[in-house]
């Protein structure tokens, strides 16, 4: 089982490379001989109101997240960011908001005076589903090594193995050759739980 899933993940791996490699060679192939590497990092890790997961036959593969936000003038709105786009490439607005490119892509309203405000946004940007993703992964992770802790009797002192024992080398390793080197054998154990 376990020869199964290593061969799996390393196929997995080879056939998310492709992508990578299909993402750059297009750029080339449209002309561009310089490949701007930080353009293209930054460009991926700014907010947004979508996901973008990859480009396909030059159709962009995205995950329209939801928007909230609470007009001057209009009071509260909830709806797909995938109506902002479809307004934007139209030149109009979507019942008074848009997409603003001067401030980075954010909700802007248009009231009724012609002047421009930002409304209170509650939306579930990609950072924000990101973070969320991250702490469900981290709770599941620690719930499943106290799980295993609760378990297995400590009079005994079973060593864990498989993923509770890699946890626990890393919660080891950042804990003894990263927290108490970086603050000092004396300060660390306040610091620690927070780290």
């Amino acid at each position: 089982m376990k020869k199964i899933i290593r061969l799996s993940l390393l196929l997995l791996t080879l056939f998310l490379s492709g992508f990578c490699t299909e993402a750059f060679g297009a750029q080339a192939a449209e002309g561009k001989k310089d490949i701007n590497v930080s353009e293209f990092v930054l460009e991926h890790l700014a907010d947004s109101y979508e996901w973008h997961i990859t480009t396909w036959n030059g159709k962009p593969i995205s995950v329209h997240l939801p928007v909230i936000v609470k007009g001057k003038e209009s009071g509260w709105h909830v709806f797909s960011s995938e109506r902002l786009e479809e307004a934007a490439h139209q030149g109009k607005d979507y019942q008074g908001f848009f997409l603003s490119p001067e401030h980075h892509n954010k909700i802007y309203e248009k009231l009724a005076d012609g002047t421009v405000e930002r409304p209170w946004d509650l939306s579930i940007t990609k950072n924000v589903l990101q973070i969320w993703l991250v702490v469900f992964i981290l709770i599941g992770t620690f719930l499943y090594c106290a799980r295993w802790y609760k378990k297995h009797d400590s009079v005994k002192q079973e060593a864990p193995r498989g993923f509770v024992g890699a946890i626990e080398m890393l919660v080891m390793t950042i804990h003894d050759d990263v927290i108490k080197s970086s603050i000092g054998e004396k300060h660390y154990r306040p610091y620690a739980p927070y780290l």
